[in-house]
């Protein structure tokens, strides 16, 4: 973990942060949603809650970093209204950063002009647009997208809109995207950006079943995860595909591990860093390989939640952080295949914690792994409550990106 969190926990302090990936038209990651709040803002005794959140964002930002948050991507950021005509004080790169705008907002003229400061500062504006009504004109002029919930719209619907938005030159954002039909839908009606549910929940295809060079990585990972398996045993099933060995090797022997001389053989990999540690990795590198036509942005997804997962395990009184990792990694794999959870679970012998966890989000675990899909989408109400909750999670999701983040699978 970063200096940064660790040396000064008062600057996370009853703060949560999150964030949604948007994709282009090529299921590609081109930047973050990015979500914040302060525990519980509205109830802990808080009278403005704009500024409340308006100093959550400068203050995470500050001790946190745009660069470790989304990276060289974008920063898609819901703003206060009243906060956009002080935004001069944003610590951000223009170039970066979308200020999203919410559909009831108030196109004062105080806020118009602070807007269009925004605009020749380099700034980008994105406005969730309800319905298209004449009064908006002054706001479509200045924004740069417009950001749409399509779930209730018919495709001709869809159409109507985006001709009567053509006059303004507005790049198109569709969100909330739930299935195959309205992500295609909206990409064949010209959208560019897209964020939903649809991203990281599986296309499910009537009678889909896994392919005979999927099912033979899922047995693989199957025997990864036996616990009875000896080291002799994890040896040879590695050993047996060139790639995986191969990886498996090059990760162990990067500098996150920092070992005092180059491991050359599983073996010797089994011995020095153990068994579990190499089950994880071998883990990750098969599940990388099982979907190339899926977004990146699932393994990234799943990679937070096992290493969020394992640790935050103990806190929530789980005695093998190792099982809490598996259930995070193998929590994206209906979404990789396009096979339901069921008929996944079906097919591999897992231990039965870990597949009441994944199927039915049962047990601590399960408890565990609802938590943290809360966290991702920003629904605070279902997480933990007691007292550092927030700082809790706010450090194991921000620790388990950077990690994420340093592994190429």
């Amino acid at each position: 973990m970063h200096d940064d969190i660790r040396g000064n926990n008062d600057a996370l302090q009853d703060v949560y942060i999150a964030r949604q990936a948007v994709y282009d038209r090529n299921m590609q990651v081109i930047g973050y949603e990015l979500l914040f709040r302060g525990t519980h803002a509205g109830t802990a005794g808080i009278k403005d809650e704009h500024m409340a959140s308006s100093q959550v964002i400068i203050n995470t930002f500050i001790n946190i970093g745009l660069e470790r948050l989304v990276g060289s991507g974008r920063a898609f950021i819901n703003l206060p209204p009243d906060y956009i005509v002080n935004a001069d004080e944003l610590p951000m790169t223009p170039e970066q950063l979308v200020l999203d705008l919410p559909g009831d907002f108030d196109p004062v003229p105080e806020r118009l002009a602070a807007l269009r400061r925004m605009r020749e500062r380099g700034y980008s504006i994105a406005f969730d647009l309800r319905d298209y009504r004449p009064e908006l004109k002054p706001m479509l002029e200045l924004a740069d997208m417009v950001r749409l919930d399509i779930r209730t719209m018919t495709e001709e619907g869809i159409h109507k809109l985006v001709q009567a938005l053509s006059p303004y030159q507005l790049r198109l954002f569709a969100s909330k995207i739930e299935t195959h039909e309205q992500f295609e839908a909206a990409r064949k009606a010209g959208f560019e950006f897209f964020q939903g549910f649809f991203f990281s929940r599986p296309n499910l295809i009537r009678d889909r079943t896994v392919q005979a060079n999927q099912l033979i990585l899922l047995r693989i990972l199957e025997r990864l995860q036996d616990e009875n398996a000896s080291t002799e045993t994890l040896e040879r099933l590695i050993v047996q595909d060139a790639t995986l060995t191969y990886k498996l090797l090059r990760y162990i022997n990067s500098a996150s591990y920092a070992m005092r001389r180059q491991i050359d053989s599983v073996r010797e990999a089994l011995t020095l860093v153990g068994t579990q540690t190499v089950r994880n990795w071998a883990s990750l590198i098969l599940l990388s390989r099982l979907n190339a036509n899926k977004p990146n942005e699932l393994l990234k997804i799943a990679l937070i939640r096992a290493r969020m997962g394992e640790t935050l395990a103990r806190h929530f009184g789980i005695q093998d952080p190792a099982q809490m990792f598996t259930v995070g990694l193998f929590s994206t794999l209906d979404a990789l295949l396009d096979v339901p959870m069921v008929e996944l679970l079906d097919t591999i012998a897992l231990n039965t914690s870990i597949k009441l966890a994944l199927l039915d989000h049962e047990g601590p675990m399960g408890q565990l792994l609802s938590m943290m899909q809360a966290y991702e989408l920003g629904d605070w109400g279902v997480l933990d409550t007691s007292p550092g909750a927030s700082t809790r999670f706010s450090q194991a999701y921000l620790e388990a990106m950077d990690w994420a983040g340093t592994l190429e699978a």
